[in-house]
């Protein structure tokens, strides 16, 4: 088997995943509340308003084990705050078993 040749349909494959793992989350209606959710004063904690939303998310949406979610810069900047809070967000999933980490791939959905 030629691993050269197969690797562009690979990487095909794995865009078409992530973009439709974006596609998910920014047009979901959870993600569009939590975004208007954040700009509005609570006692909660912004990291965990995210961590409740996005752990919503991985739960109700169509997303499958393997699909990319969009990177911590690209989401703080969908939800208008900072890069670390998101960061902080992800890590919770990532212990609850949701999502992975992993360098120069990205978020994947477990």
């Amino acid at each position: 088997m030629n691993r050269a040749a197969d690797q562009p349909d690979q990487d095909k494959r794995s865009e078409r995943r992530q973009t439709r793992a974006e596609e998910v989350v920014y047009s979901s209606s959870i993600m569009l509340e939590l975004r208007e959710a954040v700009k509005t004063p609570s006692t909660t904690y912004v990291y965990a308003r995210v961590h409740t939303a996005l752990r919503r998310l991985l739960l109700e949406a169509d997303l499958v084990p393997g699909d990319k979610l969009p990177t911590h810069a690209e989401l703080a900047a969908f939800l208008h705050i900072g890069s670390p809070t998101v960061a902080r967000a992800m890590r919770m999933l990532a212990d609850e078993g949701l999502v992975a980490g992993i360098p120069s791939h990205g978020i994947i959905v477990l």
